[in-house]
């Protein structure tokens, strides 16, 4: 895919190759509206991963010949670059994004380490960071206020910072941008591993009487594990059909099959969330090192 296509042509293409499907309707409407990075990127749409789910996935990889990933609520696509720059054979879907990602411009290795090593959680504000000290404006039709991809792409050279990479196989496989729940194309125990940072849960789920934890799990394969962040744990009932527990920033749910639950269950529990950190933290090491070995 050429550089000269723009991003929402990338993201036409990948409509017509049936890469995304579905449009949203009135519930993301509002979403929709807040916190589309077709008005630019900001601190919820471009949020990186957590190192500690980075560390996670590649173990969990020790396990699983591909490994099949599932974000709710994928924004910008930053968590789906890492989550693809991680593990590069993972089949990777989004569901519930108020905006389609363009899967060929993904976001480049070098601008994440430098969000995830440093204060600031979000691309966002690190380009901002950027902007600052390179003392760049806005000028002509590009408004640096709106960080918008096209206008991110444009200002590559003078950020001397490498935001985008334009890859010729799409980074995520499939986006479902309908809806959720109240449509779902996607299987039942499909996913491996799935992920929201505040998506559907935390945007519906916890302001209204759906069940959108239910139907998000209804997705979690056998031996699988689910992080959803900003989701109060008091809200689920657990009845039994999963493990979880929590370390200092992160909640898991686990089926009770799943690899890292049955060894957590092994080890003592910690009676603070630092221990249950320190045993979840060795878990992956270990997992790890064995794949290494």
């Amino acid at each position: 895919m050429s550089s000269e296509m723009s991003y929402w042509e990338g993201v036409e293409k990948a409509r017509a190759q049936g890469l995304i499907e579905g449009e949203p309707g009135k519930r993301f409407k509002r979403l929709y509206e807040l916190y589309s990075h077709k008005s630019g990127l900001n601190d919820c749409n471009s949020r990186v991963l957590n190192p500690i789910i980075s560390k996670l996935l590649r173990a969990l990889s020790v396990k699983n010949d591909a490994l099949r990933i599932l974000e709710m609520g994928p924004g910008a696509g930053v968590a789906v670059s890492q989550m693809r720059h991680i593990i590069n054979d993972a089949v990777i879907h989004t569901m519930a994004g108020a905006t389609p990602i363009n899967p060929y411009w993904q976001f480049a290795e070098g601008i994440l380490d430098d969000v995830t090593d440093s204060y600031f959680g979000d691309v966002a504000a690190a380009l901002y960071r950027y902007l600052s000290r390179k003392k760049i404006e806005s000028s002509g039709s590009f408004d640096m206020s709106k960080l918008t991809p096209d206008n991110i792409m444009f200002l590559q050279t003078q950020l001397e910072r490498r935001v985008f990479d334009v890859v010729e196989l799409p980074y995520v496989d499939y986006q479902w941008c309908g809806d959720f729940p109240d449509e779902n194309p996607l299987k039942k125990k499909s996913y491996d591993f799935i992920y929201e940072n505040c998506g559907p849960n935390y945007h519906i789920g916890g302001k209204t009487n759906i069940d959108v934890r239910g139907r998000t799990m209804e997705l979690l394969a056998e031996g699988g594990m689910a992080v959803l962040l900003d989701v109060p744990m008091k809200e689920y009932n657990l009845d039994g059909s999963y493990v979880h527990f929590s370390t200092l920033n992160v909640d898991f749910l686990a089926h009770p099959d799943n690899e890292i639950a049955k060894r957590m269950a092994k080890l003592p529990y910690g009676v603070t969330r630092f221990g249950i950190e320190n045993n979840f933290q060795n878990v992956l090491d270990d997992m790890i090192a064995e794949k290494a070995a």
